[in-house]
């Protein structure tokens, strides 16, 4: 009974963390390498890896704090970086044009840990070159 127990508890664990299909080739090639934006006073630059078939995208900044890195899905033609509270917010990456647009939908959270309701006006658009392949 207990190893049953353990196979059905285990199961949907695992189901969380592997993703339906690999990406395709065509698809890594677009994303993968480091991306940076060129803003006034500083520059902020993230890397976008493939391993084993999952995309991570690596948010390294402008290098003065530690990077901090996110698995991402795919979507599409677009990776996604579902929102985690107190760690990120929601995210989508598109590869247009060979600049790297990056979508980020501002969270709130109320004091239970629900997402309060976002609108239009949260979404902050950002446009990457591509630095190194």
């Amino acid at each position: 009974m207990k190893p049953l127990f353990l196979i059905f508890m285990l199961l949907p664990v695992q189901l969380l963390f592997a993703q339906t299909e690999d990406i395709p080739e065509n698809i890594q090639s677009h994303f993968e390498g480091t991306w940076a934006i060129y803003e006034k006073y500083y520059t902020n630059t993230i890397l976008i890896k493939f391993d084993h078939g999952r995309a991570f995208m690596t948010d390294i900044g402008s290098g003065k704090a530690p990077p901090l890195t996110f698995p991402a899905t795919l979507k599409g033609n677009r990776l996604i970086i579902p929102d985690q509270q107190n760690r990120n917010d929601y995210l989508e990456m598109e590869v247009i044009h060979h600049k790297l647009h990056v979508r980020i939908q501002h969270v709130q959270w109320d004091e239970n840990g629900n997402i309060r309701k976002n609108t239009v006006e949260n979404v902050e658009k950002k446009i990457f070159q591509r630095i190194r392949k």
